[in-house]
């Protein structure tokens, strides 16, 4: 009987724990204010080659305001 206890104890304590565990797995707001930064910078280098090596006018206007 008292392992029946200890399970069904142990089967509740993991179940509480779950909304806990998902609460973590959200970024906080200084995680998304970095990743946007990051992304940022990505687009702003990919604009730098884009105008470097395309010949496209169209493509390179549009770098031309990613880097802007």
């Amino acid at each position: 009987m008292s392992i029946r206890h200890t399970a069904a104890l142990a089967a509740l304590l993991l179940l509480g724990t779950a909304p806990f565990a998902q609460a973590a797995d959200k970024p906080t707001d200084p995680q998304i204010a970095h990743i946007a930064y990051t992304a940022g910078v990505i687009d702003i280098e990919a604009a730098k080659l884009a105008i470097d090596k395309s010949k496209n006018k169209e493509v390179v206007d549009f770098a031309k305001d990613m880097v802007r």
